[in-house]
């Protein structure tokens, strides 16, 4: 039980009590008020995954464990498979429902950032963030008033971003807000993704193989990690605890952008 408490924390994943014989739901390190992760253990073997950083279940067995419980553990992950797969499509089809159904209108959360004359979708009172794969929507983010984010239920976040502009540089941020701020600094041919997660983050730069991170400078240092993993430049507000949002916020859009425009003008 310990050697799978130990791995699970090596991935991640933060887990209270231990429960077997079921999928459970739990916090992660880099989301501990969230829970972004999930595990299922049946003490021969277990598998886990963290949502911010693994595309698949990543697997754990007991040392020494026979063919047998190998064999209930495949089983295990293609119902689970099974059932997230039935997840994601009834999330996507919320999603196109709930961005059917909203309003162009302004939002607290939306002048709280900085950007009081801005338009967005908003659905009962939440600010409402399109996310897709490709062309096509693959769910949403929601925001509050006083900046609570959440997923639906069940969606595929994996390589999932909003894009700003049709650009051919490509910028990678977390946050919504850091990239309506960078909308605001940046002139150019600039294609601006939302990431939503550091872990996603480095999956959407696999993805498009070219372009610079402007990471977030958390107290945790996930964003620093997610963006040295890029293999990427990235361009990161000195001080911790900031992101680009709160740095525009500080010292305004001029500064700003000779920031970044001498971050670019270096590579």
């Amino acid at each position: 039980m310990s050697d799978f408490m130990g791995f699970a924390l090596d991935h991640g994943l933060i887990i209270s009590t231990l429960v077997s014989g079921r999928v459970c739901r739990v916090p992660t390190v880099d989301h501990p008020n969230k829970r972004n992760g999930a595990y299922a253990y049946f003490h021969d073997f277990a598998w886990l995954q963290n949502w911010a950083a693994h595309s698949s279940p990543v697997m754990w067995f007991l040392k020494d464990s026979g063919n047998v419980a190998k064999a209930v553990y495949r089983e295990a992950r293609k119902s689970y498979a099974d059932e997230r797969t039935r997840q994601h499509g009834k999330a996507q089809a919320k999603a196109k429902q709930i961005l059917a159904n909203c309003e162009l209108m302004p939002h607290a959360y939306l002048e709280k950032k900085g950007f009081p004359g801005l338009h967005g979708l908003v659905s009962d009172h939440k600010l409402v963030i399109p996310m897709r794969r490709g062309q096509d929507v693959s769910g949403l983010q929601t925001v509050t008033s006083w900046g609570e984010k959440k997923f639906l239920y069940g969606q595929d976040n994996q390589c999932a971003t909003h894009r700003i502009g049709r650009g051919r540089d490509n910028v990678l941020c977390e946050g919504y807000a850091t990239a309506l701020s960078l909308a605001a600094c940046l002139k150019g041919d600039y294609s601006i993704w939302v990431c939503f997660s550091a872990g996603n983050m480095v999956k959407v730069a696999k993805q498009l193989g070219r372009g610079i991170v402007i990471a977030d400078n958390d107290a945790s240092d996930t964003g620093r990690k997610a963006a040295l993993a890029t293999g990427l430049p990235f361009f990161m507000p000195e001080t911790t605890g900031q992101d680009l949002n709160d740095l525009w916020l500080d010292i305004g859009t001029l500064k700003t952008s000779l920031l970044l425009r001498k971050f670019v003008s270096a590579l």
